[in-house]
């Protein structure tokens, strides 16, 4: 698609495409702030888990850990999306194609997907908690990381 000589109109769209696009680098980091919390509350409570629970502390890490892994490629596709959108909201004479929508929607789907794993991986963590918090009393499991230090002073 050839563009004519100064459609602003598409320029402005090109523009909130890209402060959109650009956006989305916020949510990944949203979602990587969101992953360390939930490691740490992981790690933190691990004192409170009977050893015939630790299998769903080793699901919830293992989908923690998958998409931390999918961070990285997240972002490299983020970035490479705003160089090419940059390139043709700085240059109006390029040809855009609907290539580009494809790949927007594409980057919007699979952020949104990640923050909803992440939040409902959140959300059955810590009813999980919850269950564990009323039931159990503090004991060190092999999966313990920490072990909290002893109280000094007892009320």
């Amino acid at each position: 698609m050839e563009l004519l000589a100064h459609n602003t109109q598409l320029d402005c769209e090109l523009q909130e495409m890209y402060i959109i696009s650009n956006h989305l680098k916020t949510d990944v980091t949203f979602i990587e702030d969101e992953i360390r919390f939930l490691k740490n509350t992981l790690n933190k409570y691990n004192i409170y888990i009977a050893n015939t629970q630790l299998n769903r502390i080793i699901y919830f890490k293992r989908i923690i850990e998958q998409q931390e892994t999918g961070i990285p490629l997240i972002k490299n596709k983020i970035s490479g999306f705003l160089k090419c959108l940059g390139t043709l909201v700085n240059d109006s004479e390029k040809e855009i194609s609907l290539d580009i929508l494809e790949k927007f929607n594409t980057l919007n789907t699979e952020v949104k997907s990640i923050a909803d794993q992440i939040l409902s991986v959140k959300h059955s963590f810590f009813l999980f908690l919850e269950e564990i918090t009323k039931t159990r009393k503090p004991h060190y499991t092999s999966m313990s990381f920490k072990k909290p230090l002893p109280l000094k002073f007892q009320l």
